[in-house]
C-alpha cells in the first residue's frame, strides 16, 4: 500500500499538472484508465474526484460505457458496478441531505 506522501506526490503531479486538459478533463481521463485496471476502489474515489470537479454524472457514465471497445466487456461490466454503487451512494446522500440528514458530503461505500 502506498504511503500518504507517496499518495499525495503521484496524485498531486498528475492531477494538479497545467496544460490544455481542464482538472474536469483529466479526472475523466483517468475514470476511462482505471476502468480497465480491475482497481474499484481506485476508480470510484476518481468517479469522486470527476464529480467533485464538474463533471456530471451523464458524462461520467458515458466515458464508463465508452470503455468496453477498449479495454473489453468484462471490464466494462465491472467498473459499470462500481459506477452504480457510486449513483447509489449520491442518491443516498442526497435523501439525506433533503431530509435534514448530516449529509453534505457524500458517503462511500468501502468495498475493500
Amino acid at each position: 500500500m502506498l504511503s500518504l506522501r507517496q499518495a499525495e506526490h503521484a496524485y498531486g503531479r498528475v492531477i494538479s499538472r497545467e496544460g490544455a486538459l481542464s482538472l474536469r478533463m483529466r479526472e475523466l481521463c483517468v475514470v476511462a484508465v482505471l476502468t480497465g485496471q480491475d482497481v474499484p476502489p481506485q476508480l470510484q474515489s476518481h468517479l469522486y474526484g470527476a464529480r467533485n470537479v464538474g463533471a456530471t454524472h451523464a458524462e461520467i457514465a458515458a466515458v464508463v460505457e465508452q470503455t468496453a471497445l477498449p479495454w473489453g466487456e468484462a471490464a466494462q461490466a465491472q467498473a459499470s458496478s462500481t459506477l452504480s454503487d457510486f449513483l447509489e451512494d449520491v442518491r443516498v446522500n442526497l435523501r439525506q441531505t433533503e431530509s435534514g440528514g448530516t449529509g453534505g458530503e457524500v458517503q462511500r461505500r468501502s468495498k475493500m
